[in-house]
């Protein structure tokens, strides 16, 4: 992703996803196959992970996923992380509700085993995961993926060209 350059603005980012959904992976990736090519824009991303559908097991499996993320976003660059999680569910359908899994995935992307096993052997910020579906409803987010860049939303799967007028 673009770096922050001197005296330049920082183009701020949300991304509102579900991990079981695929659609959500395609439009993270379109998204930043224009923004890799832009060197330009200095952007900061929000990842904001939910769950939308009605699966149980795919619904506990994702708020595990979202618990580390929301834990790690604080604690350095997640956008590896959220690619490793979707490649470890969609492609090898590895299960991102085991501690094992999440845990090997982090260390991957360069946070540490042991702390990040710690947190997920817990409950911390289960409960902020869980109201995160009904405060992104109030703020009128209906479907994955929505992003929003600087305030305009764009809501489900979007082309590239899209983003890439957007930016311009």
């Amino acid at each position: 992703m673009s770096s922050l350059q001197e005296n330049q603005a920082c183009l701020r980012i949300e991304v509102v996803f579900d991990f079981s959904c695929p659609w959500s992976r395609v439009g993270i990736e379109n998204l930043f196959t224009v923004l890799n090519h832009r060197s330009e824009i200095s952007c900061s991303v929000i990842w904001t992970g939910v769950f939308l559908g009605e699966q149980t097991h795919c619904k506990t499996s994702t708020m595990h996923a979202n618990r580390l993320l929301s834990w790690l976003s604080s604690r350095g660059n997640v956008a590896p992380l959220v690619s490793a999680i979707f490649k470890a569910h969609s492609d090898r359908q590895e299960n991102i509700g085991d501690i094992a899994v999440r845990t090997d995935i982090a260390g991957q992307c360069g946070f540490g085993r042991e702390a990040v096993r710690g947190f997920l052997s817990g409950n911390l910020l289960k409960g902020t995961v869980v109201t995160a579906r009904s405060a992104l409803r109030h703020r009128g987010f209906q479907s994955v993926p929505t992003i929003v860049i600087d305030g305009i939303a764009l809501s489900g799967l979007q082309e590239p060209y899209v983003y890439e007028r957007l930016l311009n």
